[in-house]
This record gives C-alpha cells, structure tokens and sequence, in this order.
C-alpha cells in the first residue's frame, strides 16, 4: 500500500505467577515494616504492579519512605497516582551516570 513502518510496539506479559509473586514480594520488603501486612496496601501495590512497572512502583514506595507522614498508605496511593518516586529514579539515574563517568575516566 506504499506505506512504510515507522515504529514497533512490543507489549510483554509475563505469565510465570512465581516470578509476579517474587516480584511482589521485592516491592513488599520495600514498605515500613509496620504496613507490610495491611490487606489495602498490599491491594494498592498489586494494582499498580500490573498497571505500570515493578519500578515505577519500587520508585514510589521509595519516595513515600523518605517522606514523613501519618497516612502512610493514602501517601503512598497519591504517589503512585502523581509518579512521585520519579525524583528518586532522576537521582539514581543521576548517581549511575556518575558513576559510569567515573569508571571512564578512571
């Protein structure tokens, strides 16, 4: 038809429950030990797991610890919501960068 393919998309769905459940897992040993077991947050991070990525969510969780509040499981879900955790991922990227600078240069 004289069209030309400018980009492919690849969606992929793992479909090893072992690997989610590990996965899941990871992402729980993430949160205050004090809302681990909560059945709402755990609820929160699996929704968020299969809407995103394990590390947007492992981002959120991160910059929720690092904040102090009293509503720990209502931040966490407005910062899933809003990508929060994004300055925690611009400051790892950041520190690897670095860090592979530094390796170079070496």
């Amino acid at each position: 038809t004289g069209r030309k393919i400018t980009e492919i998309i690849f969606t992929v769905h793992s479909s090893d429950v072992e690997s989610k459940e590990k996965k899941m897992n990871e992402l729980l040993k993430l949160v205050k030990e004090e809302y681990r077991e909560e059945k709402r947050l755990k609820k929160l991070i699996n929704y968020w797991y299969n809407e995103k990525t394990f590390s947007y969510v492992r981002y959120n969780i991160l910059y929720t610890n690092k904040q102090k509040t009293k509503n720990y499981v209502g931040y966490l879900t407005d910062s899933l919501k809003q990508h929060w955790g994004v300055e925690i991922e611009i400051d790892e990227r950041e520190e690897r960068l670095k860090k592979e600078k530094e390796m170079y240069l070496s």
